[in-house]
């Protein structure tokens, strides 16, 4: 269970605080981190009125060392360059005459090694109470690596910087200082101007901070932006297709994550956007993206695996919460609940952890949801029939996936389905050995999953079986030979 015990008083004056201050440097937000990476990181800050923007930084035990410009701004963003990897530094911003607290950060480790933890929540805005408990919920899940955020951070895309200030920057205030984030354009900042003004994304690649990928160990993120034009041979698009092949021929790279505002999959109240289902979805699944966070729907909801994605909608951030409106058959599970998630990266499983968040006066929440994903399934099928099989038209014929089997223990489920060829009643779908009648001449294609409990699924194994008038001589259906079984020398049953 995650509670956090902040007297309503301290919370409410959080929330409605706009710091004032009259003189050149206090510092109104901040400071907070963007863009981090194995040899550098930024650092941005607001203050009441232009200054100057420096960081002064340090290793523990040594002399501190400056980076900055003289150039007087309000919003401040400077860059730290020359760092060593997966290394803890102590900063803190400085608008002469003022310095902020000191704070600490954490380079990203080496590209390929693994063993660190990232968050992700979505739709933040409106109720900055809820927001702060889910921040510093957050806070005490993560470690300093960073954190993605789905969207709808304000209210309205005419929010000023007093809103970006109370519904975003307050509440994650603690979290920031030490984790960087990175957020996914929603449709309540469309069109807003201070988005990009208060953040910083890594434009190299993209050339784009609205749309952008970064690398952090051996995973790589890819932060797309679904209220601007994603269709074919948009800009987007194109450099999504280029990013998605440069990451799966990186040999760093053991996974791939992507966020994006609007759900290809969701039974919350907004539903399923089908645009990101058909221009988006058939390139995740292409181009083994692992999972796809998205927002927009207040809720937490977790698909059933779609071609090998994992599809995650995290809208529990602080806006009103949405009911399921219709349950569909690909949802694993759905929550009406404030909350996060959080991400275990190893180099050879993802483990995804759902957290409710327990506000005041609720009943205790806790984990909501986990699963497992593994590099490489350590379970898959067998489809027993074997090889091609023919047989005659009215004969009976056995699929047989009994020899599947689960690496690690977990029950699952038979789910066959034709593919192709001339229609047929599979009787048993969903048990090991399903059976129909071959009425018509044809080839008839049938693929088997093996569905576990937390909705995983197994790489796809397909059976064709010919089925003809007759068949000759030592050609004869051997399914009938061997009980309605298949011999067990080509227990892969592969094309």
């Amino acid at each position: 269970m995650i509670r956090i015990s902040i007297s309503n008083a301290i919370k409410i004056a959080s929330c409605l605080l706009v710091m004032a201050g009259g003189a050149s440097g206090t510092i109104i937000t901040g400071p907070y981190l963007q863009k981090v990476d194995r040899d550098r990181i930024t650092v941005m800050w607001e203050t009441e009125k232009p200054g100057e923007s420096w960081v002064e930084y340090r290793l523990p035990g040594k002399e501190w060392q400056k980076a900055g410009s003289s150039e007087e701004t309000l919003i401040h963003e400077v860059e730290i360059t020359g760092l060593a990897s997966e290394r803890q530094y102590i900063y803190r911003a400085v608008t002469p005459p003022h310095r902020s607290p000191e704070a600490t950060f954490r380079t990203a480790p080496p590209r390929g090694k693994s063993g660190f933890r990232f968050g992700v929540y979505g739709d933040s805005r409106s109720n900055c109470l809820i927001h702060t408990e889910v921040a510093r919920a957050m806070e005490s899940a993560l470690g300093a690596t960073f954190v993605v955020n789905t969207g709808d951070i304000v209210p309205t895309s005419k929010s000023g910087k007093k809103i970006f200030r109370q519904d975003f920057f307050q509440p994650l205030d603690g979290l920031l200082r030490e984790t960087a984030i990175y957020v996914a354009r929603g449709n309540h900042e469309s069109t807003n101007p201070f988005f990009e003004a208060y953040l910083a994304h890594p434009v190299e690649g993209s050339g784009n901070e609205s749309f952008f990928s970064f690398d952090y160990g051996n995973l790589h993120v890819i932060v797309l932006d679904t209220t601007k034009d994603y269709s074919e041979g948009s800009e987007q698009k194109n450099w999504l297709k280029s990013d998605l092949v440069r990451a799966c021929a990186d040999q760093d790279t053991d996974w791939i994550v992507a966020c994006c505002h609007y759900p290809p999959y969701s039974s919350g109240g907004h539903g399923s956007e089908m645009t990101v289902r058909s221009e988006l979805s058939p390139l995740f699944e292409a181009h083994g993206v692992d999972i796809v966070f998205s927002g927009h729907d207040h809720s937490y909801e977790r698909i059933r695996q779609q071609n090998g994605v994992v599809y995650i909608v995290t809208g529990g951030g602080g806006a009103i919460l949405y009911n399921q409106t219709k349950p569909m058959p690909w949802t694993v599970i759905h929550h009406k609940v404030n909350h996060f998630v959080t991400v275990d990266v190893t180099e050879k499983t993802l483990t995804l952890i759902a957290h409710g968040v327990a506000l005041p006066g609720k009943d205790a929440v806790g984990t909501i949801d986990s699963v497992v994903i593994t590099r490489e399934p350590a379970w898959s099928p067998t489809a027993a029939a074997g090889p091609d099989r023919t047989v005659e038209r009215g004969g009976r014929v056995v699929l047989d996936g009994s020899g599947s089997y689960d690496g690690d223990g977990d029950p699952f489920i038979f789910c066959w389905s034709q593919v192709s060829g001339p229609p047929v009643k599979l009787i048993d779908r969903q048990a090991a050995t399903p059976s129909f009648v071959a009425t018509e001449n044809g080839a008839c294609v049938f693929q088997l999953f093996c569905i576990e409990e937390s909705g995983l699924e197994s790489l796809g194994d397909r059976i064709t079986i010919t089925v003809q008038e007759t068949v000759s001589g030592s050609e004869a259906d051997p399914f009938e030979k061997q009980d309605g079984k298949a011999d067990k020398d080509d227990p892969a049953g592969k094309e």
